[in-house]
């Protein structure tokens, strides 16, 4: 287990610019090899950090990322720690705290709101289903997931993929999407789902919070200019889906992406090669692809 936190502003704020930041989470230490808890949240922050870091002079406030040590086994100490270490820092400047734990587990499919604040409450009962189709069902934080910093007065809100409810994997534990397998020497490879990673990375409510409200839509309510790409689209076709599957959940993602984004063109385009969502606003650029 690590014994400090890793913290980097890997988007810092544009000189000139609003001094605020959000704070996006994800612990570091694991049960066994935890790849579903929490290995694959530490690459979703990591693909976060390099785009949004990247195209850091679009943003209108920073954007500040944690991997914390001591979840499970220090009950938060790294978070903890933290906000005892940052607090005014925090207290000042902070506009919320982002905890990611468990995307891209195999099957999930349900998004369950927890975590979320008041403060948040309109944000998600709009976004969520925007994004998911679902009605969200609100939850208020409870003592777990990083949850360290209520007492500095930072807003928390959340949104995790599930496993179904009669889903045979499904499991009365706390992580893993619900898995049995949590916390467990079976959360291995075969529990993750790359191209669900792949999409909770790039439209979970984390990136749509981060989008909304750090790089914006235009002042005057126009997109001019907004360009949305579905890239590699053919990798949705594989084995255990027909093609009336195939083409419900093509549809369902066109029909997302073109209310989320309002864009003035949107492409859809195939490859041989995998499945990734890539989003684009001018200048071009990519949410990258977790799949060659």
């Amino acid at each position: 287990m690590a014994r400090e936190a890793w913290i980097i502003d890997a988007v810092r704020t544009p000189r000139g610019k609003d001094p605020e930041f959000l704070l996006v989470g994800a612990h570091l230490d694991s049960w066994y090899e935890g790849v579903t808890d929490n290995a694959t949240g530490d690459a979703c922050l990591m693909e976060m950090a390099r785009v949004l870091n990247k195209h850091r002079k679009r943003l209108r406030r920073g954007v500040r990322f944690a991997w914390w040590p001591g979840h499970s086994h220090g009950r938060y100490a790294g978070s903890t720690w933290y906000a005892d270490f940052a607090f005014d820092d925090l207290r000042r400047r902070a506009l919320g705290y982002l905890n990611i734990d468990s995307p891209g587990v195999r099957d999930t499919e349900i998004f369950d709101c927890r975590y979320n604040m008041g403060e948040v409450e309109d944000l998600m009962k709009e976004t969520v289903p925007e994004v998911t189709g679902q009605s969200p069902n609100i939850r208020r934080p409870f003592k777990a997931g990083d949850q360290s910093f209520w007492g500095i007065g930072l807003p928390s809100l959340g949104a995790f993929r599930m496993l179904p409810l009669d889903h045979p994997d499904r499991a009365t534990v706390g992580g893993c999407g619900a898995g049995w397998w949590w916390h467990s020497p079976a959360d291995t490879l075969d529990k993750a789902d790359a191209r669900i990673l792949a999409a909770d990375t790039g439209v979970t409510k984390s990136d749509i919070e981060i989008w909304h409200n750090h790089i914006g839509a235009p002042k005057d309510g126009s997109h001019k200019g907004r360009l949305v790409v579905l890239n590699k689209i053919d990798g949705l076709w594989d084995e255990l889906r027909n093609e009336g599957e195939v083409n419900r959940e093509i549809d369902r993602q066109v029909r997302v992406f073109i209310a989320l984004f309002e864009p003035a063109l949107l492409l859809i385009m195939a490859t041989l090669v995998g499945f990734i969502v890539i989003s684009m606003l001018l200048p071009v650029f990519s949410l990258s692809s977790m799949i060659k």
